[in-house]
């Protein structure tokens, strides 16, 4: 898979995708698993034991952005 420029094209709102971006205008070195939601932030959440979800909301400037690859069988 490559990375698709945010400027090119955006994923699905609430489509968990993996992110690489910049932080005060410099690259950043780690991959964020976010949604973009429809307020045009970028939100990580995690569930945790299936019943409980905790949601972390952040400013990040991702540049790019690719979809997860299938979980294992």
């Amino acid at each position: 898979m490559d990375w698709i420029s945010v400027e090119d094209e955006l994923p699905k709102v609430g489509t968990a995708v993996f992110t690489i971006g910049k932080f005060k205008d410099k690259p950043a070195t780690n991959h964020v698993v976010a949604q973009l939601n429809d307020d045009g932030k970028w939100l990580v959440g995690y569930t945790l034991n299936g019943d409980r979800y905790v949601l972390v909301v952040f400013e990040t400037f991702p540049t790019h952005w690719m979809p997860p690859p299938e979980p294992p069988k």
